[in-house]
């Protein structure tokens, strides 16, 4: 039987705090990690893939699967093959690299990305021995939108009618070349005033207030009105007001097209 027992203790507090702190850390980073919304996969000596973060198997729509090293004559997806090359590019001398790249997924999609690759040296290891990260978005929604914006500045250029746009206080913030010629105001005569600049004094105060109680009730205006021109002329025009609101209701701006009848003979 044993009579008696022998031991000793240490104390780890200083150590234990340290690797605590680490585990934390790690903790913090790898949520992070999970929780960008840009995709992020780590490419380890410009050959294959590890990490991937859920937001890139989003974009690219490709499994984690994917990312492991092909089987023999399996052919690697093409968006990999692109972010293996762009990684490859990234040296010592050149450590971030950029790229847009033009994804197919394998439910059909096509995806417009932007790519970064920075280079991380490896700790403890060689300079030449690196990661790469690489950071991927999908633009594709930034572009569309971009094109809708040009598509709408060539149609408010080149339309026949006059248009002009007001901020939520009815100050002019923009004007078309069509509403020169028809008003035969300039542009440096109507940016900052407001639509009562056009005021022909042939229209009764409650035909203005019915063109307000229509904005605020329907959002939109149409009718024929009679404006004076630059040369003090009276002008036959056809108008349509709409009021443009933001995500949350409130009234943002007026647009108004305005289209010339003719002269009124006052």
């Amino acid at each position: 039987r044993p009579i008696r027992t022998i031991g000793t203790s240490q104390d780890v507090t200083d150590s234990e705090c340290p690797q605590r702190d680490l585990r934390e850390s790690e903790a913090k980073l790898r949520s992070l990690f999970d929780s960008s919304p840009l995709g992020l996969v780590l490419v380890e000596g410009g050959e294959r893939f590890g990490l991937a973060n859920a937001a890139f198997v989003r974009i690219s729509g490709l499994p984690p699967a994917a990312l492991k090293p092909a089987a023999p004559g399996e052919a690697m997806p093409a968006a990999l093959q692109d972010l293996l090359r762009l990684s490859q590019g990234v040296r010592p001398d050149h450590p971030t690299v950029q790229a847009i790249q033009h994804w197919q997924r394998p439910d059909g999609r096509s995806v417009v990305v932007q790519v970064q690759a920075s280079r991380v040296p490896a700790h403890g290891e060689a300079e030449t021995a690196s990661l790469v990260w690489i950071q991927v978005e999908d633009i594709s929604e930034r572009l569309a939108a971009e094109e809708h914006l040009r598509l709408a500045a060539k149609v408010f250029h080149c339309a026949a009618e006059g248009i002009f746009l007001t901020d939520a206080d009815g100050v002019i913030v923009d004007v078309n070349d069509a509403l020169f010629r028809i008003t035969g105001y300039g542009r440096a005569q109507l940016l900052g005033q407001t639509p009562r600049l056009f005021k022909s004094g042939l229209h009764p105060a409650a035909f203005y207030q019915q063109i307000w109680t229509d904005l605020v009730r329907h959002g939109a205006w149409s009718g024929e009105i009679i404006n004076r021109a630059s040369d003090g002329a009276a002008q036959d025009l056809l108008e349509t007001i709409g009021v443009v609101r933001d995500e949350q209701g409130s009234i943002t701006n007026y647009v108004a097209l305005l289209s010339e009848i003719g002269r009124a003979h006052v």
